[in-house]
């Protein structure tokens, strides 16, 4: 077992603390350095697999519970704040507790948790989950943010606006998945176009003959978006 030695700072909200003494007795340098490859050596980890990380958290709540609603955003945003990857996997395990109670202000805060730190492990999850779940409560979102976000120069602000609708099932609002990714078509960014295909294909489990016509209408779409698209259907 090998350790990496940093300092806590005493700043940090007492939750924040708990979890990172905890987290530290179980650093692992041999099974991080393929973790860190994996990630293409953009983050750092400890070295705790899903499954250890999953069951330390839960001895974590189990004695501690989770933190207040009111205090979840601080939370969040410290555990995002911290340099390794488990903590960021973390915040987004408690921030998905409370998907359906927080305010709609915390849009901010994804916002914020998807232009920091910022790689598909993550970005899918806030995406999918709390913001799809945040849009769902408070749809004048659509017009604050998420228009903004299809046409920022981010690719996960992109990408989180196409995407953001994959749990919705028959409640997507197909106009508004055409406008996404009508505005993010041409790109040769590979994270966007299988954006593009990923929600064309969730929605075709809904109605295969809606992304058919979209196909056949978009000769425009990467060949990796059509295929992506079609997956479901032609198989």
């Amino acid at each position: 077992m090998f350790y990496f030695v940093y300092q806590i700072t005493t700043f940090m909200h007492s939750y924040v603390i708990i979890a990172e003494r905890e987290f530290r007795k179980h650093n692992n340098l041999e099974q991080s350095t393929a973790m860190v490859a994996y990630l293409k050596n953009k983050f750092k980890l400890l070295g705790i697999k899903t499954p250890e990380r999953k069951l330390i958290q839960k001895q974590i709540i189990d004695k501690h519970g989770y933190p207040a609603l009111e205090e979840i955003e601080i939370v969040v945003k410290e555990l995002w704040d911290l340099p390794f990857r488990e903590f960021h996997y973390l915040a987004i395990d408690l921030i998905v507790k409370y998907k359906n109670t927080v305010p709609e202000t915390t849009i901010e805060l994804y916002h914020y948790m998807l232009i920091n730190n910022s790689w598909w492990d993550t970005v899918d999850l806030i995406a999918s989950n709390s913001v799809g779940a945040l849009v769902s409560r408070f749809p004048s979102l659509i017009e604050s943010h998420l228009n903004q976000w299809s046409l920022n120069e981010n690719i996960w602000l992109q990408r989180t606006a196409i995407i953001h609708q994959l749990k919705f099932k028959n409640k997507v609002n197909t106009a508004l998945l055409t406008k996404y990714i009508e505005r993010s078509m041409g790109t040769e960014e590979f994270f966007l176009n299988k954006a593009i295909g990923w929600s064309l294909r969730q929605h075709s489990r809904v109605d295969p003959q809606w992304v058919i016509n979209f196909v056949n209408d978009h000769p425009g779409l990467s060949n990796l978006s059509q295929k992506e698209a079609l997956r479901l259907i032609l198989k």
